[in-house]
This record gives structure tokens, C-alpha cells and sequence, in this order.
């Protein structure tokens, strides 16, 4: 084969690939299409939508009506009235359910399915150097029904109202809003957790354990405040009658077994003028 026969066998097998590409974009675009004109109609994936949840979570899910879209890099769906039953059950008045094809259609690409709960609330109960979430003694089962969820993408709550209590459950801090992430792999469990106050006061606290522990109880904390006001720390502190004034700064502390065992930071005082 000649030079010019061999480049013009190229350029004919370059116009076909870039052909075959163009008819996959349509193809995929056309589905797509047809897709965001069926979502809307529950009554069409319903049943199969929420077969395709329970053998991915392992749970039994009931669900009063869907909502479907299509965004970004697959169908989101907006789920009223979901329940999960499991090791513990799970009754949520409104979440939203973010598939991502791509990442699910991959080898080991099963965490596609991010779920986002609108509002939840959790009570914690705060003792000393020791912090737990408050339940009846199923924080085996608690773990359990989180690490089926995390198998498969993502917990997210958008709006988590937390109340902190002490040990003889008397309010120190009640409805603080925040922003609720957690994600685990193969081998770790990471949380995620933004709160913002008034005055651009902000606090976010991240932490990362192995999956066998419980998130809450062993772990590595880090902790970044940012002009967060003297008065928001006042009912966690021994000390009376502080000043007016705001901190900055950062924490790392390390908790085992509910205890923490080891922690230092650092910060700046800032006092307001009289």
C-alpha cells in the first residue's frame, strides 16, 4: 500500500468514527429527551423505581408520590413521603433522590444514588468531654441502616435542625440549622457539617473514622470557626459573664469511644470596643 492509499484509508476511517460519534450524541440526546417528557408521569416507573432502591439499599421503601426530573448527568427525583424499612425505620416527608448514570454505569460505579432529606432534626446529648446521639441502644442498628443508604451514594440533609441537651436532658442549644453531608468508601466514613449564624458567623466541622466505628464516638475532628461570637459559646462554657467579642481560628481533636483523647487548635480573640 502506498503512502497516499494508506493516508486516504485514514481519512476515511477518521470520517466514519467521528459519524458513529455523531449519531451516539443524537442517540443519547434523544433519550434524554424522551426521558425528561416521561419523568414527569410516576405511574409509568413508580413500582420499578422503587424496586430499583430497595435492592440497591436493601431496605423496604414505600413512597406516597414522585416527582421526576432530568439534571445534570441523570433523573432526579423528588419523593414525598418516604419511608425505609430495615434494621431501624426511616420516615422522611420529603427527600430528593440525584441518579448518577455515569457513575453507576462504571465498574465499581455503584454510588450513583445521592440522597438529600429537606429537613430532619437531631437531638445529641452533650457531657463533659463525652458526645453521643441520643437513642434507645441501637446504635448498632443506626450504623447498620447509614452504612446501607452510603452503599450506594450519599446522605444529605439540607436543612438538619440540631438540639444539644445534657446528660440530665435540659436544653443548651436549641434549633441550630445546618448543612449535613456524609459519604463513606470502601474503607472510611466521612461527615460534613456547615453552620452558619447571624453576622456571617460561621462554624464547619468535618470528621473521618473507619467504617467498622461509630462516627459519633471514635474519629479525627477538624473544626473551622470564623468570626463566630463569644455569646453563640456561652452555654458551653464554665466561664461567666465573658465579654463581648468574636473568634477565629481552627481545631483538631480526636475522640475515642465518646472521649475526647487528644485535641489543639488555634484562634484569634477579637473584643469589641465598649
Amino acid at each position: 500500500m502506498t503512502k497516499t492509499r494508506r493516508h486516504h484509508w485514514l481519512f476515511k476511517l477518521w470520517i466514519k468514527i467521528r459519524g458513529l460519534l455523531a449519531l451516539l450524541i443524537i442517540f443519547v440526546g434523544v433519550c434524554v429527551g424522551l426521558m425528561s417528557l416521561l419523568l414527569p408521569f410516576d405511574g409509568l416507573y413508580k413500582d420499578r423505581l422503587i424496586d430499583f432502591l430497595e435492592q440497591q439499599w436493601q431496605m423496604q421503601v414505600t413512597v406516597a408520590e414522585i416527582d421526576g426530573s432530568w439534571k445534570a448527568y441523570g433523573p432526579s427525583f423528588v419523593l414525598r413521603d418516604l419511608s425505609l424499612q430495615g434494621e431501624q425505620s426511616l420516615q422522611l416527608k420529603s427527600a430528593q433522590i440525584q441518579l448518577n448514570l455515569y457513575q453507576w454505569l462504571i465498574p465499581g460505579g455503584e454510588r450513583g444514588i445521592d440522597l438529600s432529606i429537606n429537613e430532619a432534626e437531631l437531638a445529641m446529648i452533650q457531657s463533659g468531654a463525652r458526645v453521643s446521639i441520643r437513642s434507645t441502644g441501637n446504635d448498632k442498628k443506626l450504623t447498620a441502616t447509614l452504612d446501607r443508604l452510603l452503599r450506594a451514594g450519599s446522605l444529605r440533609v439540607q436543612a438538619l435542625k440540631l438540639n444539644l441537651t445534657n446528660d440530665k436532658d435540659e436544653p443548651i442549644v436549641t434549633d441550630i440549622t445546618a448543612d449535613f453531608l456524609l459519604q463513606q468508601d470502601d474503607q472510611q466514613r466521612g461527615l460534613q457539617l456547615l453552620i452558619k449564624e447571624a453576622d456571617q458567623q460561621e462554624i464547619e466541622i468535618r470528621a473521618v473514622t473507619d467504617r467498622a466505628q461509630q462516627l459519633m464516638k471514635t474519629a479525627q475532628w477538624y473544626v473551622r470557626f470564623d468570626a463566630l461570637s463569644v455569646q453563640f459559646l456561652q452555654p458551653f462554657l464554665t466561664i461567666p459573664n465573658l465579654p463581648e467579642a468574636h473568634i477565629s481560628g481552627d481545631l483538631w481533636v480526636t475522640t475515642e469511644d465518646g472521649v475526647i483523647t487528644t485535641a489543639h487548635g488555634q484562634w484569634q480573640w477579637q473584643q469589641q470596643s465598649p
